[in-house]
């Protein structure tokens, strides 16, 4: 079985899917504030009907849905404020416990030497780590180069 290169080193440290919660509004206060809000958790609530389409804008979402749960608070609009957050917190969740689970998945593919299992992986995992940068963001591209290389390899001997 063929292992990944330098497989008994350390996997980085992964960071932090997403970024502090939200609590402050960005928009003063005012008489536009409730559509801003609105329009914040509009957006927001269509980012997170493409999640399963596209994990980045899962991301996204929360941040949206975060602002407008914030900017409702500071509108006094206490129903609108519930749901949106409800969502927001709900969504996190989600994504936090599914990329940990996909994280588990690519360090235990990475570590079998298994490229196939790693290409799984990686197709939800670099796109839901598009906005960050780092030693473990590197280190999912190293990957993905060593899986595409594995599957290369083995797709030309059949030839």
């Amino acid at each position: 079985t063929r292992n990944a290169p330098a497989a008994e080193a350390i996997v980085p440290a992964a960071p932090a899917l997403l970024d502090p919660a939200v609590t402050a509004c960005p928009a003063p206060a005012g008489p536009t504030l409730p559509a801003f809000a609105a329009e914040k958790a509009r957006i927001g609530f269509a980012q997170r009907e493409r999640r399963p389409f596209s994990p980045a804008d899962g991301v996204e979402a929360v941040a949206l849905l975060e602002t407008a749960a914030a900017c409702y608070h500071t509108a006094n609009l206490a129903n609108e404020e519930r749901e949106v957050k409800w969502a927001a917190t709900s969504l996190r969740g989600r994504l936090d416990e599914e990329y940990h689970v996909r994280r588990v998945r690519i360090e235990h593919a990475f570590k079998v030497g298994d490229p196939f299992a790693a290409k799984r992986e990686l197709a939800f995992l670099v796109p839901m780590m598009a906005h960050r940068r780092g030693p473990y963001v590197d280190w999912l591209g190293s990957v993905d180069r060593y899986a595409s290389q594995a599957l290369d390899e083995r797709s030309t001997r059949k030839l």
